[in-house]
């Protein structure tokens, strides 16, 4: 994803569960392109209300 993306990817926790964070915006043209490349590529991805959910960690490093 991070090769994908071009940029970093974070770990979050919504729902009481574990998601890597692709994109954190405001800027909903970036949201869309964001959640479209995703999808093309066979990723599950999903827009979420940010106020639900929790930071675990800002970078993923493998």
């Amino acid at each position: 994803m991070r090769q994908l993306l071009g940029t970093n990817v974070g770990l979050v926790s919504y729902g009481q569960r574990p998601y890597l964070l692709a994109v954190y915006s405001d800027d909903q043209k970036k949201v869309n392109s964001t959640l479209q490349q995703l999808s093309d590529r066979g990723f599950f991805a999903m827009l979420v209300d940010s106020r639900k959910v929790i930071l675990l960690k800002a970078v993923v490093s493998l």
